[in-house]
């Protein structure tokens, strides 16, 4: 296996072992969905698709994953992070500042805020989560073996 280390510590490159959904995989699952907003010129499609293969290449892959052949969610999820990249650039590496976690504001006489203890750091998408929960490593557990 090829590994690469980030912020302490070691991702698969998937680029070793999967390929990137095609523009013609992506429109066919819309096609089938009877989705319209999977529109617009190609390059600006295969610009959201390369964004989305960008993000998930970032994620913490369980190492054993990489013994099959690519499975058909991690497609369906290249494509369905594709279509939320085509319609906001960017949703799936946002820059947060403390002012997005504001829950209540008033800026009349003294200024008060208050900010979500709990707050997501970004957007979540549901059904990528779980399509990818099989093969990624959540970021807050750590795997535990017998031995």
């Amino acid at each position: 296996m090829f590994f690469y280390r980030t912020s302490g510590d070691i991702r698969v490159n998937i680029d070793n072992y999967w390929t990137q959904a095609t523009l013609s995989d992506a429109d066919a699952y819309f096609e089938a969905r009877g989705s319209s907003d999977w529109g617009g010129e190609d390059a600006v499609k295969t610009q959201a698709m390369q964004r989305a293969w960008d993000y998930l290449k970032t994620l913490s892959w369980v190492d054993d994953v990489f013994t099959v052949e690519q499975p058909e969610d991690i497609t369906n999820a290249h494509i369905l992070l594709s279509l939320e990249e085509l319609k906001a650039p960017g949703v799936l590496t946002p820059a947060l500042t403390r002012d997005d976690y504001i829950s209540s504001k008033n800026t009349g006489g003294a200024i008060q805020k208050s900010y979500r203890s709990n707050a997501p750091a970004w957007k979540r998408f549901r059904g990528v989560e779980m399509l990818l929960g099989p093969y990624v490593r959540s970021r807050a557990n750590i795997r535990v073996e017998r031995g």
